[in-house]
């Protein structure tokens, strides 16, 4: 939604990628690919700086996707869930929005989730049981949809959540 929406919000929340466990793994990464990125450039490298421009050249496309982007995607990235009078709205900045109209959703419920099971992990998903949009944990909101797959949108409030989409449904049928 944007400033100028008149909308009313009805229910909002922001999950960032805050587990130990994935920047337990994500600092060392990164901490290497900078480390043999910085070694090449300066000289100080244990590989001879006679290396092959393409070596060079895959190097630097490696340090940008590792050492730069991935980790500043999970630094802003974040999953937002908001539920206004007439839609529900599901934003994976930076990369993906979907908007769901209340009359496409025929069920939503509040449900425990394997996401390496059902999804095959966090992020966006499509696994046998539909759509995930999760940044962590284990609850979340499963919406039935008139059209497509099913959707489940993860959330630490997964209860708050779908009692505010149930009850915007049941305001629209009113």
């Amino acid at each position: 939604m944007t400033a100028k929406s008149l909308e009313l919000v009805r229910f909002e929340e922001v999950q960032r990628w805050t587990q130990w466990w994935l920047w337990s793994g994500l600092i060392p990464t990164v901490g290497i690919v900078w480390w043999l990125f910085l070694a090449q450039m300066l000289s100080w490298s244990p590989f001879p700086a006679s290396s092959p421009t393409w070596s060079i050249v895959l190097l630097a496309v490696v340090f940008v996707l590792a050492g730069v982007l991935l980790p500043l995607l999970f630094l802003v990235g974040h999953l937002r869930a908001i539920v206004g009078d007439d839609r529900v709205i599901v934003r994976y900045f930076p990369i993906w929005t979907r908007t769901i109209a209340l009359n496409d959703i025929l069920d939503c419920q509040a449900v425990t989730y394997s996401p390496i099971g059902d999804y095959g992990g966090w992020g966006i998903r499509y696994g046998w049981q539909g759509w995930a949009y999760n940044v962590k944990g284990d609850r979340g909101v499963k919406l039935t949809l008139r059209k497509g797959a099913p959707l489940l949108i993860g959330s630490q409030r997964a209860e708050e959540l779908a009692d505010a989409i149930n009850a915007v449904r049941r305001a629209a049928w009113n």
